[in-house]
C-alpha cells in the first residue's frame, strides 16, 4: 500500500474543500495515524463557515469525505480518511485533527 505524505494529504484536503465547499472552506489540518482497529488512517479537520441549511451541509460533508477517499484510492493509498468539519469556535478549541 502506498502512503501519501502529510503535505500531499493537506493539498488533497484543500483541493477537495475548495471544490466542494467553495469559499466557505478556510483551513485544513491533517494527521496520519491508526484507526480503532490498528489500520492506517488519516484524520482531517476543516475550518468551514457553517451553512444554515443542515441537510445541504450534511450532503456537502459526505461529498467531501467521498472526494478525499476517491483521491487517496486513485493514488494507491487505502488508508481511511476521517473527516471533522468545525466552525470557528470549535476550531479554536480543537486539540488536533
Amino acid at each position: 500500500m502506498v502512503q501519501v505524505s502529510e503535505q500531499n494529504l493537506k493539498e488533497i484536503g484543500e483541493t477537495a474543500a475548495r471544490e466542494i465547499m467553495g469559499a466557505r472552506a478556510e483551513q485544513v489540518e491533517v494527521k496520519a495515524g491508526v484507526d480503532h482497529t490498528g489500520e492506517p488512517a488519516y484524520f482531517f479537520a476543516f475550518l468551514i463557515e457553517q451553512e444554515g441549511d443542515a441537510v445541504r451541509a450534511a450532503l456537502k460533508r459526505s461529498r467531501l469525505g467521498r472526494k478525499i477517499r476517491d483521491d487517496l484510492l486513485n493514488l494507491g493509498d487505502e488508508a481511511y480518511p476521517f473527516i471533522r468539519v468545525l466552525g470557528r469556535d470549535d476550531w479554536r478549541k480543537r486539540e488536533s485533527a
